[in-house]
């Protein structure tokens, strides 16, 4: 059996659960002739019918009913992904380590750091008010904030 598209069996779902080529392109946004090739060249490849087509009716084969459980799974894991990473972005979470002088981060950055915390409350803020900063690998620091030059307001951003 020759390799085929993963994608095939998210088209196959979608074209099985609107029961129509027409609407299944439409809902995944193609032209409904490439949803038509690609269930044509995803049966040759299988070497079995999935759909049994007509002028009016799609009716799925003994096979299709079958390969449609492990699509739509497919098909749901897909979604799962999707909506995990469309919550990630939309709300930040984990953790943030950020080491900084102290006087630095008394002085600008406390309402800066507060704010921060009031909108992502689901970042967990590691805040390390330090004398000096030595970055080192080993550290396991994300952000840190070291002055730079004998004026105490200028700074410099780096990572390890």
């Amino acid at each position: 059996m020759e390799q085929f598209e993963p994608n095939d069996l998210l088209i196959f779902a979608r074209v099985a659960e609107a029961g129509s080529f027409s609407r299944a392109a439409e809902r995944l946004g193609l032209p409904k002739s490439t949803v038509s090739r690609r269930i044509t060249l995803f049966e040759d490849q299988l070497g079995e019918r999935l759909m049994l087509r007509t002028t009016r009716r799609l009716a799925l084969t003994e096979f299709g009913e079958h390969l449609l459980e492990h699509a739509r799974q497919v098909a749901t894991e897909v979604e799962a992904v999707k909506a995990l990473a469309e919550h990630r972005q939309a709300r930040p979470s984990g953790r943030l380590r950020v080491s900084m002088p102290s006087d630095f981060a008394n002085l600008l950055l406390t309402d800066m750091l507060a704010a921060f915390i009031a909108l992502h409350p689901a970042v967990a803020l590691e805040l390390a008010v330090v004398l000096a900063i030595v970055f080192t690998p080993a550290g396991n620091w994300l952000f840190g904030v070291a002055p730079v030059g004998p004026e105490a307001g200028a700074g410099r951003c780096s990572a390890p």
